[in-house]
């Protein structure tokens, strides 16, 4: 990609993160960001999108947004089921991408995607867009100065009450649903950050499931080696803190909305970082922070890189070896292949 041309993006799905992300998308100059392109399941769901965004072309298949020569990274915000399939469709085609989480369904299905990427010389990541944060860079600088001792212990509570029987893609197995593949990983992600791509040596998980077999609330435990210990407490039933604490042996470090922070506070400061103003209201808390994500793929394309330095192939796959694990625990195997009916 020239230096002097925009990165042109293509989004696959016309749902709601695909909107925040679009948002997010025109708070950043149009000489550096273009949106191309919009596909969706049916015609006048990518029309309705793309007129909103000022989007120039609607497709109503994800093959006709592959085949489009316009798009150099597509943007992968469908339901999680169906990230794989059109993740390998898109790099095939010969399309960096930026998939949301989770890239895959599975630790298996990741791997896929990022042989398929590695092979085609593309670049892919996966978007836990809060390692993209300012907050996460300013807490590893913190972490780095060992302002907190060795760290002991951390705590991550993360719960929003759910309308479970409206919202098909949270409640079936077939879209993806379950808390540990939209809450939780936010709080593994953290963990293996803080603990450096460790893997932990022990995983303990148990949890209540919604009535249609996905995981409702699950408490799960990460232990590390030298009795290091990571608690994550997951529902979608009601409201919790939502704040993750770092815990060391001569201080705490805490993160307020740790999944997408604008604050960071240590024993001796306490750090602001407020967000651009976007164009209109996002669906989604602080949704518009997806320009530092953007920002930096786009710097990654620049660079020829093939992975996101904040969180690279390595830390998907493990992310996804945890989740399966915990699943696992939990009881469920989530479904897989193509979603025939409506999510």
């Amino acid at each position: 990609m020239a230096a002097g041309k925009p990165t042109r993006w293509g989004i696959v799905s016309a749902g709601k993160i695909s909107g925040d992300f679009c948002i997010a998308l025109r708070t950043l100059p149009r000489a550096e960001h273009e949106i191309v392109a919009v596909a969706a399941r049916k015609m006048e769901d990518a029309e309705s999108f793309a007129k909103r965004h000022d989007i120039k072309k609607a497709y109503d298949s994800y093959e006709s947004l592959a085949a489009d020569p316009d798009v150099e990274i597509a943007y992968i915000g469908s339901i999680p089921t169906k990230h794989c399939e059109q993740s390998l469709m898109m790099l095939e085609a010969g399309k960096h991408v930026l998939c949301e989480k989770p890239m895959g369904m599975s630790a298996d299905e990741t791997r896929k995607i990022i042989k398929r990427a590695k092979a085609k010389k593309l670049f892919l990541a996966e978007g836990f867009w809060s390692r993209y944060f300012p907050a996460y860079d300013q807490l590893q600088q913190e972490l780095e100065g060992n302002p907190i001792g060795d760290i002991r212990f951390i705590s991550v509570h993360f719960g929003y009450p759910f309308n479970w029987e409206a919202s098909e893609t949270l409640s079936k197995k077939e879209c993806g649903g379950g808390v540990t593949m939209s809450l939780g990983c936010y709080g593994i992600q953290l963990a293996t950050l803080i603990f450096k791509k460790e893997r932990p040596e022990r995983i303990i998980a148990s949890g209540v499931l919604y009535p249609t077999g996905v995981d409702r609330s699950v408490s799960t435990t990460l232990f590390y080696k030298g009795g290091r210990m990571v608690q994550i407490l997951t529902t979608g039933d009601m409201l919790l803190s939502n704040t993750a604490l770092i815990y060391g042996t001569t201080g705490t470090v805490t993160l307020p909305n740790f999944w997408c922070p604008t604050e960071l506070k240590t024993p001796k400061e306490a750090f602001s970082y407020p967000l651009p103003e976007p164009p209109e209201k996002t669906l989604y808390l602080n949704s518009v922070g997806f320009v530092y994500e953007i920002n930096s793929v786009r710097k990654a394309l620049l660079e020829g890189k093939t992975e996101a330095t904040q969180i690279d192939h390595e830390d998907s796959v493990l992310i996804a070896e945890i989740q399966d694990e915990i699943l696992h625990q939990v009881g469920i195997v989530l479904a897989k292949g193509i979603v025939k009916q409506k999510c």
